[in-house]
């Protein structure tokens, strides 16, 4: 995919190196490139957790309970990329964009942001077209493209598919101070230790290891991993231990 080009996607979307999952390998012959990246963050992310959490999670195999979820008689004797977009459609897709990635949260401020794209009939004959019309050689939405053809302008009939999501808090000093102000607050060493989530002195090596990183692929996947990071100590703050009070 041509995504690998793009600087925001790479360590995010897209894995840095091929990566490969024995469950993946013996359900579909290959390890989808959507799952490797979110195997490259685990990797990074399962240490950082509070040793009672790695005690209760130990020999569980997240990526392996994913594959069970999987309708085996819809992937046997696919074309990979049906394969492929099958498992992306049943995970990414369903619980991550159209939940809380856009879809879901522009209709609960009644918006609608993708139609006619989620019209069932349409999505039904997007399920029958084969693989060549949705990707020919390194052109994404080839069929999509074509129909608009003359429609749309030059530029953006041939511009390479990018990812929907915005540039990662390293990039930007505004974004890197407000990011800064979170980590101070949410990831001190108190809050650390009181939510026993994770391990203090693993998170506080973390951060110092993020702030110090000049790697743009390696930050970009610790921006987005922070993110997560943060989101589950203020949902603690707001839920359990109700210390951190919504701004209304």
């Amino acid at each position: 995919f041509n995504l690998a080009n793009s600087s925001v996607v790479s360590g995010s979307i897209m894995a840095e190196k091929e990566m490969h999952h024995s469950s993946f390998e013996s359900l579909m012959g290959f390890t989808p490139t959507w799952i490797q990246t979110w195997m490259l963050t685990l990797e990074i992310a399962r240490p950082l957790l509070h040793k009672n959490l790695l005690k209760e999670l130990d020999g569980y195999d997240p990526i392996a309970e994913i594959t069970k979820t999987f309708n085996k008689d819809l992937l046997s004797e696919r074309h990979p990329l049906d394969q492929v977009q099958y498992t992306w459609i049943k995970t990414m897709l369903e619980g991550q964009i159209l939940n809380w990635g856009g879809d879901r949260v522009d209709m609960a401020n009644s918006m609608e942001s993708r139609p006619p794209f989620l019209d069932h009939h349409l999505a039904e004959l997007a399920f029958q077209l084969p693989p060549e019309l949705r990707i020919k050689g390194n052109t994404e939405k080839y069929i999509l493209r074509e129909a608009v053809k003359g429609i749309l302008p030059e530029i953006l009939y041939k511009r390479e598919k990018f990812a929907f999501m915005a540039p990662p808090a390293h990039t930007d000093e505004t974004k890197t101070k407000l990011l800064k102000d979170l980590m101070d607050t949410y990831l001190s060493k108190e809050n650390v230790y009181n939510t026993s989530i994770f391990d203090v002195e693993k998170m506080e090596k973390f951060i110092e290891e993020y702030k110090n990183d000049k790697d743009p692929t390696s930050l970009v996947r610790k921006d987005a991993l922070l993110n997560h990071i943060l989101g589950i100590q203020i949902l603690h703050g707001l839920f359990v231990t109700e210390t951190v009070k919504p701004d209304l």
